[in-house]
Formats: C-alpha cells, sequence, structure tokens
C-alpha cells in the first residue's frame, strides 16, 4: 500500500513538473511574439522587467549580452573622428551654409520660442560627439555664429530660414584636428564681441596632453579673421596625470563677458583639479580680468 502511494506521488509530481515545464517553454518562446503584444500592454512595466528578469534569466541575460557588444562596437573615438573631420573639411569648403526651416513652439504667457537647426553644418559636439555645438552673438545688427571647431558665420536676415555667409579664419592653429580628436571636449567655449572685436576662448594643449583655457581676438571682417593670442595661462592640467587623478575638460570655463571698455572677464575651470581652485597663485577656478590695451590680467 505504501509503494503505492510513493508511485502515485510520483507520478502526480512527474505530471506537475511536466506541465510546469510546457507552460515555461511555451511562454518562453510566445513571450516576445506578436500573439501576445495585446497582452503585454495591459501589464505594467515595472511587471514586465520582473517576469523578464526573474522568471526569463536567460532572456534577459541574452539582451543585456547583446546590449553590451553592441555598445562596444560604437567607438566614441571614431565618432569624434567622423564628426569632427565632417565639420573641418567644410570649414575648407569656405562654402555659405543655411539653417533648416524654423520650429516654432508656444509657450505661456503668449511667448513664441523659434528653433532654427544647424546639425547639417555644426557636425561636431562638446558633450557628444554628435550632434554639433555652437554659440551666437550679434554685431551691426547681424547674427554670429561660431562651431565648436571653429566655424564662423554672419547672416543679416533672421527669417523662415537663416542664411550664413561663411567667414574665413585661422582659429585652428591654435586648436585644431590634432587636439579634437583626442576628445569632443576640447573645443572653442565661448563668442563675445566688443568694439569692433571678436573674442573667442578655446581649451588649448599647453604642453602634450597639459591643457588649460586661453583667450583670442581679431578685428571683425566679414571675409576674413585673423586671430591672435590674448590671454594664454603658463600652467595646465594633464589629462592622464594629476594630483587627483581625475580630468575634466568640461570643467574649463571660457565664458567671456565685458566689464567695460578696457577689461573683458574670462571665467577658468579646474579641471577637475578641484584643490587648484583654493591656491591662489593659480588661475584656474577663477575669474579673470584682462586688461584688453596691454593684455596684462
Amino acid at each position: 500500500m505504501r509503494n503505492d502511494k510513493i508511485n502515485k506521488f510520483k507520478k502526480f509530481f512527474f505530471y506537475f513538473f511536466f506541465l510546469i515545464i510546457s507552460i515555461y517553454i511555451i511562454l518562453w518562446f510566445s513571450i516576445s511574439s506578436k500573439n501576445i503584444n495585446q497582452l503585454k500592454e495591459f501589464i505594467p512595466n515595472e511587471n514586465k522587467f520582473f517576469i523578464k528578469k526573474y522568471l526569463f534569466p536567460y532572456r534577459y541575460i541574452h539582451k543585456l549580452e547583446n546590449e553590451i557588444l553592441k555598445n562596444k562596437s560604437r567607438s566614441p573615438i571614431s565618432e569624434v573622428f567622423f564628426a569632427v573631420t565632417k565639420e573641418l573639411n567644410f570649414k575648407k569648403s569656405l562654402l555659405d551654409f543655411q539653417t533648416k526651416k524654423k520650429n516654432i513652439e508656444f509657450l505661456t504667457n503668449n511667448l513664441v520660442l523659434e528653433k532654427y537647426n544647424l546639425s547639417n553644418y555644426f557636425h561636431a559636439g562638446i558633450n557628444h560627439a554628435i550632434p554639433g555645438t555652437g554659440f551666437i552673438d550679434f554685431y551691426e545688427n547681424n547674427l554670429i555664429v561660431l562651431s565648436a571647431r571653429g566655424i564662423i558665420g554672419f547672416s543679416k536676415e533672421i527669417d523662415d530660414q537663416i542664411f550664413f555667409g561663411q567667414i574665413k579664419n585661422n582659429l585652428n592653429e591654435f586648436l585644431g584636428s590634432e587636439q579634437f580628436y583626442k576628445g569632443n571636449w576640447f573645443s572653442f567655449k565661448d563668442l563675445f564681441i566688443k568694439n569692433d572685436k571678436i573674442f573667442v576662448s578655446l581649451t588649448e594643449e599647453i604642453k602634450e596632453d597639459c591643457w588649460n583655457t586661453s583667450l583670442v581676438f581679431g578685428e571683425i571682417n566679414y571675409n576674413e579673421i585673423k586671430f591672435k593670442k590674448l590671454f594664454s595661462s603658463d600652467e595646465c592640467v594633464h589629462s592622464k596625470y594629476n594630483i587627483d587623478q581625475e580630468f575634466n575638460a568640461h570643467q574649463s570655463g571660457g565664458r567671456i563677458i565685458s566689464l567695460d571698455d578696457n577689461h573683458v572677464l574670462l571665467s577658468l575651470g579646474d579641471y577637475r583639479s578641484r584643490f587648484l581652485s583654493q591656491k591662489k597663485n593659480y588661475v584656474n577656478g577663477k575669474i579673470i580680468k584682462i586688461d584688453l590695451n596691454n593684455q596684462s590680467y
């Protein structure tokens, strides 16, 4: 009698186990099929995640492995190289350029926001390799734009599209492809126009892989602008060998504003060597006043 009970229990356990495995297999192959998509819509996202992660761990692991391989195949260096090369080639062409048609967004208080896109020409960004980054200022009722890699353009009219004439310049003598290819955060940082002069800040490679923020300027000319050095530091922060063993060229500063007719203010970041901000003998982590007449600061 006892053996019969044991055999019945074994049979029950076998059928129950077989049923569970069958349901599991059916769900395994149908969880991503079109037939169950409608059912998925009724399941909250957090529950979907729980089901995939704990009931179907191999499928979840397989998905994570694919994402890792996909991210590895995307080289940030290659993206920077492609975007920078494309932008510098366009700059060499000296072709004029334009925005896409503006997009309009209606804001509160009866305000209207108009967006103009320059992504076809400003290819290389500062935060990510793409999309591009740029800066604007105004001079004689003209809109002046500067890309993060040194394209300068001007436009007399702002309409549905803005058409820019490209201005030849020598900015890449101070910061060029050799530095750009080292990382998208090595770039021009700001544009400011004052008293017929245009000022541009940049991350300068003072020594090999050692950086600080500098300022150049030139006389406004719609055909060609020749920039000269206005401010540069003897000190620099090494991107690989530094006390804090950290480096971030997004923390470079570079903002330029006017103080009075004879001075501009320039912010200089610490490039994540934070202790420099506390040292009075270093310019990093400071706002400095630059004399436009004798270039002292």
